[in-house]
C-alpha cells in the first residue's frame, strides 16, 4: 500500500478458523507431513484460561481446510468460585458446587470421584440421609437431586422462582426445608420415585409452603427438633416453633442482612453471621443476644458450631477462618486459610473435620489436633504479625535491604516468642550445668524438685513446636554444643518419653551447623555418641509403643470373649 515494507497481510493468509473452550492464553503451532499427500497437516497446542490444554489440527492439503480438535487435557478442579460445601454423613467423602457443576471429594486421598455437569449456579447443597444422592440449590431456584454413584441429575424440581439460598435437612431426616428470594419457605417430604424399567429412586415433594415478608436469606432447624430459624433480608431473624411454623422469637441487633446462621447442639445458642461484618451470640430461651463481636474485616459468610459444644467457626471475605467460644466471649484463633474470599464452611457430623469454599477455586479440608492452644501466646502471636507487617511496609520505603534465601529469611524473624523461647533454652541449660545429676535439697528447689535431665526436658517441652526451630537458630555455637551433649545424656536413661523430640532436636541443629560441627575436634567423639545413645533410645521407644499395642489388642480379644460367653449364657 505504498510502502516498501511488507505487512502481515502480504506475508500471512488466513488457513482455516476453530473456536476453542475458553480464552487462548498461548499456544504452540507444527508441521507435519504424512505419506501421500501433498501438503502438510498444522497441529496447535493451546493453553486456556481454564487451566484446560488443547491439541488441534488443520488439514491444510484440501481445498477448503478444516479443523478438528485431536484431545485435550484437564484437572478435576473447579473453574469458578465453589459456593457451597458438605460433608457427608459417614465422614468419607465431601461434596462441592461451582460454576455450573458438582464434584465430590474422597476425604481420605483428595480426589475427586464424580463430577456432575449442568447443574447450574449451585449456591447451596447437602447430602441425602444414606449418602447416596445429593441436593443442589440453584441461583436459578432448582433443585436438583443427583445420583452420586451414577453421576447424574435424576430429578430437576422448579422449587422458588428466585434464588434459591438455602437448604436444610431436619433432625430425623425424613424432611428438609428450602429458602428462597421469593420470600417462601417450602418444607419437602423425601420418597421413592418408580419409573418404568428403572430402579427406584430417591425423590422429593413439597408438602407445605409458608410466606414471608421478605427474601430469606438462611435457614436452620435446631438439633432437637424444636425451633425452625430464617433469617430475612430485612436484618431480622425470625424463630418458629418447627412442628406448627407458630411464631415464637424475632431477634434484632444486626445493621445488615444475616448471611449465615447456625444452632448449637444442645439447642440453647444461636450464632448469626452478618454483611455488618458481625458475629451475635443469641439465646434461644428468651432471645436475648448474649454478645454481639466485630468479627472480621469484611462480610461473614459463613458461620457453624462444632458438635457438642460451644464452639464454632466464623468465615468471611477478609479470607479468614476464626474459632471462637460462644461462652467466654473469645477469639480462640484465627486461621489464615484461602487466598481470597471464603464463602462457605461445612462441619463433620463428630466435629473433627471442617470444610471451606472460597473464591480461589479451592476446597480446604482442616482437621482436629491435639495441640494445645494458648490464648495469651494467639494474642500476642497476633501482635507480633501485625508489627511484622508494618515493618515489612515500611522497609522499601526506608531503602533497607532484604535478605535473600530461606535460611536467612528465618533467622531475620526474630518475633519476642521465639527470643523468648531461645532464652528459656539457654537458661535452662545453665541452670542444668550448674547442678550434679544428684542434686541436694536446696539445689533440687531451684530445679523445681526435679533432676537436671527432667528439668530440661520440661523446659524444652513448653516450646510450641511452631517456635522450636527459629529458636534453635538463635543459639550460639557454644550452646549448641552444650545442648547436645545434655541430650546425649538424657538420651543415655534407660527410656524417655521425649525421645523423639529430642531426636528431631538433634537433627535440626546438627543440620544447621553441619560445616561446624565436622570440623571441631572436640564435637566428633560427641556426635558419635549421640549417634549411638539416639538410635538406642528410639528402639526402646518403638519396643514400648509395640508392647503396649500387643497388649491392647490382648485385652480386645478377651473383652470380646468374655462378651461372646455372657451372649451365649444369657
Amino acid at each position: 500500500a505504498g510502502s516498501d515494507h511488507p505487512s502481515a497481510v502480504d506475508l500471512f493468509q488466513p488457513i482455516s478458523f476453530f473456536s476453542t473452550s475458553n480464552k487462548i492464553r498461548s499456544a504452540m503451532g507444527m508441521v507435519s507431513t504424512r505419506k501421500g499427500e501433498a501438503q502438510e497437516r498444522i497441529k496447535i497446542l493451546t493453553c486456556l484460561t481454564n487451566n484446560a490444554v488443547e491439541v488441534w489440527e488443520v488439514n491444510a492439503s484440501k481445498e477448503l481446510p478444516d479443523s478438528k480438535k485431536l484431545s485435550s487435557l484437564t484437572i478435576p478442579g473447579h473453574r469458578s468460585d465453589v459456593r457451597a460445601v458438605a460433608i457427608s454423613g459417614d465422614e468419607l467423602s465431601v461434596a462441592s458446587c461451582a460454576g455450573g457443576e458438582a464434584k465430590v471429594w474422597n476425604l481420605g486421598s483428595g480426589k475427586c470421584f464424580r463430577t456432575v455437569g449442568e447443574v447450574g449456579y449451585g449456591i447451596c447443597c447437602c447430602f441425602a440421609p444414606g449418602d447416596k444422592y445429593l441436593l443442589v440449590g440453584t441461583k436459578e431456584g432448582e433443585l436438583h437431586i443427583l445420583d452420586i454413584a451414577a453421576a447424574e441429575i435424576v430429578e430437576s424440581i422448579a422449587a422458588h422462582a428466585g434464588a434459591l439460598w438455602a437448604l436444610h435437612l431436619h433432625p430425623d431426616g425424613k424432611t428438609f426445608v428450602t429458602a428462597g428470594a421469593d420470600k417462601e419457605l417450602k418444607f419437602w417430604t423425601f420418597g421413592s420415585v418408580k419409573e418404568e424399567d428403572k430402579p427406584a429412586r430417591l425423590g422429593a415433594a413439597v408438602n407445605k409452603a409458608v410466606t414471608m415478608e421478605d427474601d430469606i436469606l438462611a435457614v436452620s432447624y435446631s438439633p432437637d427438633s424444636k425451633f425452625l430459624t430464617a433469617s430475612l433480608l430485612d436484618t431480622t431473624i425470625k424463630v418458629f416453633y418447627a412442628d406448627s411454623m407458630k411464631f415464637f422469637l424475632s431477634l434484632y441487633g444486626h445493621r445488615l442482612p444475616v448471611l449465615s446462621l447456625d444452632i448449637s447442639s444442645d439447642s440453647t445458642l444461636l450464632v448469626s453471621g452478618s454483611a455488618d461484618k458481625n458475629v451475635k451470640i443469641w439465646g434461644l430461651d428468651f432471645g436475648d443476644c448474649h454478645k454481639s463481636m466485630l468479627a472480621h474485616r469484611d462480610n461473614v459468610m459463613a458461620v457453624k458450631f462444632v458438635p457438642r459444644t460451644h464452639y464454632f467457626f466464623s468465615a468471611g471475605k477478609d479470607k479468614q477462618i476464626k474459632f471462637w467460644d460462644a461462652d467466654k466471649f473469645q477469639l480462640i484463633t484465627t486461621i489464615k486459610a484461602h487466598f481470597a474470599e471464603i464463602w462457605c464452611l461445612a462441619m463433620s457430623p463428630r466435629g473433627d473435620i471442617l470444610a471451606s469454599g472460597s473464591h480461589d477455586r479451592s476446597v480446604r479440608i482442616w482437621r482436629r489436633t491435639e495441640e494445645h492452644i494458648y490464648l495469651e501466646e494467639e494474642r500476642q502471636k497476633e501482635l507480633d504479625d501485625l508489627l511484622d507487617a508494618n515493618e515489612q511496609e515500611a522497609a522499601p520505603a526506608a531503602g533497607e535491604s532484604v535478605l535473600a534465601g530461606e535460611d536467612s529469611a528465618a533467622v531475620a524473624k526474630q518475633t519476642k516468642q521465639v527470643l523468648d523461647a531461645a532464652d528459656r533454652i539457654t537458661e535452662a541449660l545453665d541452670l542444668c550445668a550448674q547442678f550434679p545429676e544428684k542434686p541436694t535439697a536446696i539445689q533440687a528447689a531451684m530445679l523445681l524438685g526435679l533432676s537436671p535431665n527432667a528439668y530440661f526436658r520440661q523446659a524444652v517441652k513448653q516450646i510450641r513446636s511452631s517456635e522450636l526451630e527459629p529458636a534453635l537458630m538463635q543459639l550460639s555455637f557454644d550452646y549448641v554444643l552444650a545442648l547436645l551433649e545434655r541430650i546425649d545424656k538424657i538420651m543415655a536413661e534407660s527410656l524417655t518419653a521425649e525421645a523423639e523430640l529430642l531426636s528431631r532436636i538433634v537433627l535440626f541443629v546438627v543440620k544447621i551447623h553441619h560445616g561446624r560441627l565436622t570440623t571441631t575436634g572436640s564435637a566428633l567423639p560427641l556426635l558419635r555418641s549421640l549417634r549411638s545413645s539416639t538410635k538406642r533410645s528410639l528402639q526402646q521407644r518403638c519396643d514400648s509403643t509395640g508392647f503396649n499395642l500387643a497388649a491392647l489388642r490382648s485385652i480386645k480379644r478377651r473383652l470380646e470373649a468374655n462378651a461372646s460367653e455372657r451372649d451365649i449364657s444369657m
